[in-house]
């Protein structure tokens, strides 16, 4: 075979197999326009199920509707909230685990609210928001309940559904053997696993609260509540050092390092700070009352790059307490937790001068009328000399004794 030859068989071959491979190049194009095709189709039937599906949800939460609202929109929830957050949810919540956000530190639930809720209308602050699994949750507006499911037939898909807080008659929290169910109008919407005692607590009160327009928190129902989160432990640990009648007012843990934990808690009279040092071999507790402590602030320093880490990441801080000229750090806080214990001690700190304050006026208020009797008599006195009933000599000196009286 001559070399024209030769080069003739190579390239025919080299186009038989350029060919050869074109149309399997097209082939595999047809094969995935097919596939994708189907895929889409796939895509949009379940997409339609899924649909069929909110709507069997929603008409089931309307159908038990009782024609009655336990929610009354017109109150000023956002309010409320704000003040169950400090007061109630915030003491010895544990940030990490919980299952509960709140207004007014709901910013996440707006952006994952935006991400996940195809009719979520973004110009409404949110209130709450409540996790279940696989992506389920619950979240409130002051008018809206937002509810996302998944859907039963293939849980990767999550059903939205949005109700008029005007046609929720009930919206309840249940410990069940299948887990802690989210249950609107007697529709059981959604279980959550691994539910701190914690948030058990603090969803079930808020919504009690809620129905019950209980919207006033006393210093004594806060003290119950954190004691309740606190367990019988940390207590017994505090009682060593309050007194029967103090009432706690609020509790945080701290973080020291990696090896510590301590935690602070805000009485109606007192900050205690107890540190447990080194896995908790020790402990060291120290007091400050009120009216000792000149000034309080908060501060985000570092020792290293690992604390410098968790504090750009958690948002962490630490709060320096002021006593006469000495200073005592508190570490480290969560920012709204210090945020938090630096407003009780400002609340206490005013009520105290206040209570200074009127007790200086009560005492100005019971000297006055002394003088005043002085002046009185001294006119009696006067009336009785011109009367002539006194003489001039026994005026005077029962003027001379009155006027020694002031």
């Amino acid at each position: 075979m001559g070399w024209k030859d030769l080069m003739k068989n190579v390239t025919d071959k080299a186009t038989s197999i350029a060919e050869t491979a074109q149309e399997k190049l097209e082939e595999q194009k047809q094969l995935s326009a097919i596939k994708k095709e189907e895929q889409n189709k796939k895509m949009e039937e379940m997409n339609e199920r899924v649909t069929e599906y909110e709507q069997k949800v929603l008409q089931n939460i309307l159908s038990g509707f009782s024609g009655a609202s336990c929610i009354d929109v017109e109150d000023n929830i956002l309010d409320f909230t704000k003040d169950y957050f400090e007061k109630l949810l915030l003491p010895a919540n544990s940030v990490s685990a919980s299952k509960i956000t709140m207004y007014p530190y709901s910013d996440k639930i707006q952006k994952k609210a935006q991400k996940a809720l195809r009719e979520y209308d973004d110009t409404e602050t949110p209130v709450f928001q409540f996790e279940g699994n696989k992506g389920e949750f619950i979240l409130m507006t002051p008018t809206k309940l937002y509810i996302a499911v998944a859907f039963p037939e293939n849980q990767t898909f999550v059903a939205n559904v949005a109700v008029d807080l005007q046609q929720v008659s009930q919206l309840g929290f249940v410990s069940t053997e299948e887990g802690y169910q989210v249950v609107c109008n007697g529709v059981e919407l959604f279980s959550a696993d691994n539910v701190s005692e914690f948030d058990r607590i603090t969803i079930e009160e808020y919504v009690r609260r809620l129905e019950e327009k209980d919207f006033e928190i006393t210093e004594t129902q806060i003290d119950e509540v954190i004691k309740k989160k606190i367990g019988d432990n940390i207590l017994k640990i505090i009682r060593q050092y309050v007194f029967d009648d103090e009432l706690l007012i609020y509790f945080a843990w701290g973080m020291d390092n990696i090896t510590a934990k301590d935690f602070v808690v805000c009485t109606n009279k007192q900050i205690l700070m107890l540190d447990r040092e080194m896995l908790g071999a020790t402990k060291n507790v120290k007091q400050f009352y009120y009216e000792d402590i000149t000034s309080m602030s908060t501060d985000q320093k570092t020792n290293g790059l690992l604390e410098f880490a968790l504090t750009a990441a958690f948002k962490l801080c630490n709060i320096t307490i002021y006593v006469s000229g000495a200073q005592e750090k508190i570490q480290t806080l969560y920012t709204y937790e210090a945020e938090r214990v630096i407003r009780v001690y400002q609340e206490y700190r005013r009520s105290i001068k206040q209570d200074e304050k009127n007790a200086r006026q009560v005492v100005v208020q019971q000297s006055a009328p002394a003088e005043d009797d002085v002046f009185t008599k001294l006119e009696k006195l006067n009336k009785l000399k011109e009367a002539g009933i006194l003489t001039e000599e026994e005026f005077n000196e029962k003027k001379a004794e009155l006027l020694a009286q002031m």
